[in-house]
């Protein structure tokens, strides 16, 4: 009998442990399932999350298409409200400078004796010219430099040794001047840009002439692949899309074509030797601007 006591109480001990196993699996199944429904909600959220990270990607590319800008959303009502007037409001015309800056054209004869009277004509004029009180460098050291090239041209033309040496270095010395000078002419004319160009003149130097670009207009011409047609128009505004059509009857109806950002597009699938109307209206942040005067083109 007491062997099977023994027996006995080792098999309940074996299933009091079995019992403990089981409650602790059940804990560790239900520990498991909480974390699974944990991530599931994580993953639900993320999902939305994405989505509307999707649907907003999307708003902006349309908004940039159309020439508008996005807004972020702020969590200040009173910052809401101020984005949301800077959004409405009508943008202020702006004042276009139309004077361009004037440029000092220094050129510098070859021959010595060509560069020393182009010299003495610039001492001339700037001393004692009120446009110019304090000169870099000093007219003086100017003077002393033409004088100095003078020198050393005349011992040159006499075939003395080395003296085709010595000219050649007061001559660069008189050039450096000049050009320092002309550096300091520059700045006083622009300092006075509407009147750069006469400031330089008085200084007995040459104005750069610049080129001016016309201005673009709407115009359409044959695409570099036969039925296609290059169109060009003036830019509205540094943040802008324009739409354009075009019509093959006269213009009584119109073909839209994809939308641009930038001030051009290229019309495809056009038949050869047809008249075709072009036209198209800018989109700016203040809305959609007038459709442009239509032009007309044979397509090649």
């Amino acid at each position: 009998m007491t062997e099977a006591s023994v027996v006995i109480r080792e098999a309940a001990f074996v299933m009091t442990e079995a019992s403990r196993m089981i409650r602790d699996a059940a804990f560790v199944t239900t520990e498991a399932s909480a974390m699974i429904r944990e991530a599931a909600v994580v993953m639900t959220e993320a999902s939305v999350v994405n989505r509307g990270a999707s649907f907003a990607m999307t708003f902006a590319a349309i908004a940039k298409q159309k020439g508008e800008i996005v807004e972020p959303e702020v969590a200040s009502g009173a910052h809401r409200d101020s984005v949301h007037r800077n959004a409405t409001e009508k943008k202020m015309p702006t004042h276009t400078n139309t004077n361009h800056r004037s440029l000092v054209a220094l050129k510098l004869p070859t021959v010595v004796a060509a560069l020393i009277a182009f010299a003495q004509t610039i001492a001339k004029a700037m001393t004692g010219n009120p446009l110019f009180p304090n000169p870099s460098p000093a007219l003086a050291v100017l003077m002393q430099a033409i004088a100095d090239l003078q020198t050393a041209q005349t011992a040159a033309l006499a075939r003395t040794r080395g003296t085709v040496i010595a000219r050649d270095e007061k001559k660069v010395a008189l050039v450096t001047l000049l050009q320092q000078l002309k550096g300091y002419v520059q700045t006083i004319a622009d300092a006075n840009v509407e009147n750069g160009a006469s400031i330089i003149a008085s200084a007995g130097f040459a104005v750069r002439k610049s080129a001016t670009r016309a201005p673009r207009v709407f115009g359409a011409r044959p695409g570099k692949v036969s039925g296609t047609a290059a169109l060009v128009a003036a830019p509205a505004a540094k943040r802008s899309a324009y739409e354009w059509e075009y019509s093959t009857d006269g213009g009584k109806t119109w073909v839209v074509t994809p939308a641009t950002l930038p001030a051009k597009t290229t019309i495809v699938g056009l038949t050869p030797g047809a008249m075709v109307m072009f036209r198209y209206r800018a989109v700016t942040r203040a809305g959609e601007g007038d459709w442009s005067q239509s032009v007309s083109l044979i397509i090649k």
